[in-house]
């Protein structure tokens, strides 16, 4: 039997927990030595107990359903655990996000560069607040989405930008991304602003869906398009 503990997590607390996820803390022993006081970073939790199929010494799939009803948007701290061992320290916590925002980030410098687009429909989601913070839970910078969904954040020379936070108005949806992986752009590009207005010109971003290919394969190159403005252009 498989023993889960889902708990909602507040907004103020998800950088928290992501630091600790990533690994930041010393005293952290991935989800397991502190699941105690993990568990004090977000509300009451939800006990479900499933019954597993798996055979001893095979691997299985199990869907954990997160609420009854109707899901609410948000990020949960999901902990699971066998059941006969009721000790905290023989589980296992991830955070789990339930959400229609997609977020694409570009780091050049100290400019955290962001989108945001709606996962089901694909379009710009503009008025979302969007946060970054440094591993220490402090808010570097912070900005609104505009009609494209794009936001420049402008953080501090020399602060690290951990993760992105973004969060509807009514705060019916939220969602977030952790930074500590990406590379930093070189931040004197080739061109300038003042260049691409006088020319009508674009800057693209470009990449592919995966490093290696086979021979006879396709390549698939995807590109986010911005005009000296940092808008969209029109089709072309």
């Amino acid at each position: 039997n498989l023993f889960c503990e889902i708990r909602s997590v507040p907004t103020k607390n998800i950088v928290q927990l992501l630091a600790r996820e990533e690994d930041r803390y010393r005293s952290y022993y991935g989800g397991s030595g502190d699941s105690a006081r993990t568990s004090e970073l977000a509300d009451d939790p939800v006990e479900k107990k499933l019954r597993l199929k798996a055979k001893p010494n095979e691997s299985a799939t199990t869907v954990i359903p997160m609420q009854e009803g109707k899901v609410a948007n948000g990020v949960y701290l999901v902990g699971v655990r066998a059941e006969e061992k009721p000790s905290q320290w023989e589980g296992h916590w991830r955070l789990v996000c339930v959400t229609d925002i997609g977020l694409s980030v570009r780091r050049i410098g100290n400019a955290v560069n962001v989108w945001a687009t709606s996962l089901t429909t694909g379009q710009p989601m503009p008025g979302l607040k969007l946060s970054v913070f440094g591993a220490n839970g402090i808010e570097q910078s912070a900005g609104m989405t505009d009609a494209e969904g794009w936001c420049c954040c402008e953080c501090a020379k020399g602060e690290l930008a951990f993760a992105v936070v973004a969060e509807k108005a009514d705060a019916s949806d939220v969602t977030f991304l952790a930074l500590g992986k990406m590379s930093v752009e070189d931040p004197v590009p080739t061109y300038n602003r003042r260049e691409l207005l006088k020319n009508n010109a674009c800057e693209a971003f470009v990449w592919t869906d995966r490093g290696i290919y086979r021979h006879g394969e396709k390549v698939l190159v995807q590109a986010i398009l911005r005009s000296g403005r940092g808008k969209a252009p029109k089709p072309f």
